[in-house]
């Protein structure tokens, strides 16, 4: 019997172990992080359809919709990031923002229904302090159904403050797709400040 080559046998184990090391290689590629895994169980626990909420998360479209109104807001800010950043009609709300609210009743109290909607816009990150203060407030305007028929109002993205800022831009944004925006947001800034979220009266956590 023909004894076969050392050289050979030498081949055949770095081989072995090329492959061995590439499917260690490709499960680890596929095995979500521990914020990911986070975010996931988070989704998850608001009934949401986890496999499409992990499509979403991971999809260029998502990704770009975040990109976009970061630009879009350091565009506006001069490129000094800042949040909340609250613009009405397009320009910069510079007022206490615990009064908002308030403000925006009296500026939409003589409008007609003819009239087009005040466009509101908030630019958010979910390690931000005073935008976890923000997020009552955004609530109970939310819940306001006199105000909402005459303002347009949308919470956008701003993530600058922290590295996994965002991954929780992300995630709300694919929690957006399924109608749980508002709850995943409280979820984020519960977990990202490692505090409750005061809701408003009444306010349904699903």
């Amino acid at each position: 019997m023909r004894k076969i080559p050392s050289y050979v046998w030498i081949i055949i184990t770095l081989v072995v172990s090329i492959a061995f090391l590439l499917i260690l290689v490709a499960n680890a590629s596929t095995k979500p992080t521990r914020i990911e895994q986070n975010l996931y169980d988070m989704a998850q626990s608001l009934n949401m359809d986890i496999d499409k909420f992990k499509t979403d998360f991971k999809s260029d479209s998502v990704r770009k919709a975040v990109e976009d109104e970061k630009n879009d807001a350091l565009s506006r800010l001069g490129n000094n990031a800042a949040t909340p950043a609250i613009f009405i009609d397009g320009q910069l709300y510079q007022q206490d923002y615990t009064n908002l609210q308030a403000v925006l009743n009296d500026l939409v109290k003589d409008r007609k229904d003819t009239d087009p909607k005040l466009k509101v816009e908030e630019f958010s990150d979910y390690y931000c302090s005073h935008c976890l203060i923000f997020e009552t407030i955004a609530l109970n305007i939310k819940k306001d159904t006199v105000l909402m028929e005459k303002i347009d109002f949308e919470q956008k993205h701003l993530p600058f403050l922290n590295a996994s800022s965002i991954l929780y831009a992300y995630a709300a944004e694919a929690t957006k797709l399924q109608g749980k925006f508002d709850e995943m947001s409280v979820k984020l800034f519960e977990d990202a400040q490692n505090t409750q979220v005061e809701l408003p009266a009444s306010y349904e956590i699903k």
